[in-house]
């Protein structure tokens, strides 16, 4: 009897035992048909997707004995928001609910952190409310921004690669504004005026200074070429008519060359000229000067080292020298490119020109011609092409106005920048009040004066000047 009750004790626990079994794999079946149907109904919620999916492939994991904890951590983390949305009417086992918890604690720890960041800068507004004049409008003891590592906006967040570039735009900024000797270079004090006018309209005539006074010959005045030969007193600003020109010229080029003026190649209605004429202020009349090898017009000349250079003009890449006393122009060191409406300056011990064209093209490089080697070299490219515009010589910079943008000379610039020649750098500066080509330009102390040239509506007689700081720019 006892072996026969044991038996059934033990049929009735077995029976147990696969009932209890067969009901906990019924309710995982009901519980995963229910994640698909529901996840069937979500299919066209974009928003739900993934999140279900997720779900069914957790579900799933479980299903098969496996560890899914990792990767369903992993994959939340990029539907956070969305799982707090979610509303599952049917219970989640224990693992769904401890991962619910968890999302909720990280969910309520963000909220915090941002309650107490939006807290913090309440505080900060209000205080810097409170420290603000209602009348003025001004904070009481404002101090500069500066960068805050535990608050930052859209406004100062900068990646490492814009704030490399802003560095390096401020270091321009700064060698543009400092020579070597740590002074200032010029500022503008006031806007471009108009103080006067020339005897007529004029362009493409030479221009120079001498102390405080400026000399404009030839040229082209619209109706002819033109020998005229005129003195100007930046003093007084007034007017003398001196001995014209033995030639009428156009595109040439004139130089102050030991206490004589020195007109130099050109162009008239007989065609591209070599002659070379020269002004003695001692006798007040003008005397026959040695030619040039070639013909040049729209060219250059500067002196350097007691010797005038002649450089490059139309179809030209050749230069020639004239030494004082000596036997004639001799041959020079060949440009790089041949160039002519171009501006050269003398800066040290070096010649500088800056672009210019050719018959094809305008060109943006910078040359240099530096003693005791006399060869020229590219040094730079400039950010401008253009040709007919002004280059003054300024400390160790180079200032450039106007010109014009395209080969047919039909639109101008009325831009001016200076341009840094040791760091290569260029910066934008305050536009003429009008575009303007052909013109004449001078600089003297706190001053540039524009004269004249060619703009929209034909020529200019005009005279302007902008006042820049008290540094002399020196004669050039």
């Amino acid at each position: 009897m006892k072996k026969i009750a044991s038996l059934l004790i033990l049929l009735f626990l077995f029976s147990c035992s696969s009932s209890s079994l067969s009901k906990t794999e019924e309710n995982a079946s009901e519980e995963k048909k229910s994640l698909e149907n529901q996840s069937e109904n979500d299919k066209k919620n974009p928003f739900l997707q993934d999140n279900q999916k997720n779900k069914l492939e957790e579900e799933k994991d479980k299903n098969q004995g496996k560890d899914g904890s990792e990767s369903s951590k992993t994959r939340k983390s990029g539907t956070q928001d969305s799982d707090s949305n979610l509303k599952n009417p049917k219970d989640q086992d224990n693992n769904e609910k401890k991962d619910l918890k968890n999302s909720k604690n990280n969910t309520f720890e963000q909220k915090k952190s941002n309650t107490e960041s939006e807290t913090s800068e309440k505080k900060d507004k209000q205080g810097s409310e409170q420290d603000t004049d209602p009348k003025t409008g001004k904070k009481e003891n404002e101090t500069p921004m500066t960068d805050n590592p535990s608050k930052k906006t859209d406004n100062t967040v900068q990646s490492e690669e814009e704030k490399k570039k802003n560095e390096e735009n401020n270091l321009k900024d700064r060698e543009l504004e400092i020579d070597l000797e740590g002074k200032e270079y010029f500022k503008y004090l006031s806007n471009w005026s108009e103080i006067g006018e020339m005897p007529e309209t004029n362009n493409a005539f030479a221009i120079i200074k001498i102390e405080k006074k400026v000399y404009i010959l030839g040229g082209f005045t619209g109706k002819s070429y033109a020998d005229s030969f005129w003195e100007y007193d930046l003093s007084t600003n007034k007017w003398e008519k001196l001995p014209p020109m033995p030639r009428k010229r156009a595109g040439f080029s004139a130089v102050f060359f030991f206490g004589k003026i020195y007109a130099i190649g050109g162009i008239n209605q007989e065609g591209a000229l070599k002659a070379v004429d020269i002004y003695d202020f001692s006798q007040k009349k003008w005397e026959k000067g040695p030619d040039l090898k070639t013909e040049r017009f729209q060219h250059e000349t500067v002196i350097l080292n007691n010797r005038i250079y002649a450089i490059g003009g139309v179809g030209k890449t050749s230069t020639e020298f004239l030494e004082p006393n000596g036997n004639g122009w001799k041959d020079g060191p060949e440009l790089n490119e041949g160039r002519d409406s171009f501006s050269a300056v003398h800066s040290g011990q070096k010649i500088i020109v800056i672009g210019g064209k050719s018959s094809l093209s305008m060109t943006n490089t910078i040359e240099v011609l530096s003693s005791p080697f006399y060869t020229w070299s590219i040094y730079d490219r400039s950010e401008i092409n253009r040709f007919g515009f002004f280059a003054l010589s300024y400390k160790n910079s180079i200032i450039i106005v106007g010109g014009f943008k395209n080969l047919s000379g039909s639109n101008y610039y009325d831009d001016v920048y200076i341009y840094l020649i040791y760091a290569k750098a260029m910066k934008k500066l305050k536009s003429l009040p009008y575009p303007l080509a052909n013109f004449g330009a001078v600089a003297d102390k706190n001053s540039i004066y524009i004269f004249g040239g060619r703009s929209y509506g034909g020529l200019k007689k005009s005279i302007l000047r902008m006042d820049i700081n008290n540094e002399s720019i020196g004669d050039h």
